[in-house]
């Protein structure tokens, strides 16, 4: 109280206290804040360094790549560059048309006409045709043990003409059963005509040519045609079809028109006719087709193991 002559004692701040207080001064803070923001560099800088040199190992890797695929892409043109080479080499040895194989080209433009699927009455007049024009031709026969059958095997080759085998059976499923039994067939109608004609024929033709869809498949057949060559056969199939067997007896226009079409620009012309005793409009449309090809220049030839040959396999 007033009367005892002492001053009341004030309250001390001890928010406002000097050094040594709770509190750091505004230097201390600001130096704090320096510190935590050279830290925060540090940091930073270290990671955009780590980032940096991650995105140069990457980088190299790309560049690393990048010549390995070159290294790789001229490795491939070189190989391409042989290839077409080689292509070139074969395309010289054998010209082909439409992607078969062709062999022995003739010098000048032949025409081979090939008949398959006889002997028949239709054989008879087609060879009555033949002689009319000079005209020599190739028959891929079948079997026909008959003195028919005799008789026209015997009547094709006296007359010049080539006899080739299409097998005895003309049977698919028994054809193409496999490989011995297709060489049985042939060896059948070999037998066949030897005994009517003292002729071994050593040509023959596919029952639905080399690349045939009724077979097991195109490797089976790759196999069956070494086979055949091997045995001492030369094969044929064609480069002109004349459409005779596109349905069971079609135009006479319909052949003359599709022989005159795949013709044209050829130098030599393997074309393929059927002899069967449904194909009666091909006995109409062939003098036409001879006539034609004639005019065209082309001489006419018999297929034999030397002669042009032309090979979807």
């Amino acid at each position: 109280m007033q009367g005892d002559g002492l001053a009341a004692e004030e309250p001390v701040n001890e928010a406002a206290g000097g050094p040594g207080g709770g509190q750091p001064s505004g230097g201390q803070r600001l130096a704090d804040k320096a510190t935590a923001l050279q830290l925060f560099a540090f940091f930073t800088l270290a990671a955009l360094l780590a980032l940096l040199a991650q995105a140069g190992l990457v980088n190299q890797t790309l560049k690393n790549q990048q010549i390995q695929y070159r290294s790789e892409i001229e490795t491939l043109r070189e190989q391409v560059r042989q290839m077409n080479e080689r292509v070139e080499q074969l395309q010289r040895q054998h010209p082909n048309r439409n992607g078969v194989i062709t062999e022995n080209v003739p010098e000048k433009k032949t025409a081979y006409l090939t008949f398959d699927d006889g002997p028949s009455e239709n054989t008879l007049a087609v060879l009555n045709i033949l002689a009319r024009y000079q005209v020599k031709a190739t028959f891929f026969v079948n079997g026909n043990p008959t003195d028919f059958g005799r008789a026209a095997y015997r009547r094709i080759a006296q007359e010049g003409h080539a006899l080739g085998n299409h097998t005895y059976s003309h049977l698919y499923r028994k054809v193409y059963a496999s490989i011995e039994s297709f060489m049985e067939d042939v060896r059948r109608l070999d037998d066949l005509i030897a005994e009517a004609t003292g002729i071994r024929p050593d040509i023959l033709r596919f029952p639905g040519g080399s690349n045939n869809l009724v077979s097991p498949g195109r490797g089976f057949m790759i196999a069956l045609s070494q086979r055949v060559v091997e045995a001492g056969y030369q094969y044929f199939d064609w480069n002109v079809d004349s459409l005779d067997a596109s349905k069971a007896t079609p135009d006479r226009a319909v052949i003359v028109n599709a022989v005159a079409r795949q013709s044209a620009g050829q130098k030599a012309v393997i074309v393929l006719f059927h002899d069967s005793p449904a194909k009666k409009t091909t006995v109409e449309a062939l003098p036409a087709i001879i006539e034609r090809l004639q005019h065209e220049g082309y001489g006419f030839d018999v297929l034999s193991k030397s002669a042009y040959a032309v090979k979807f396999l």
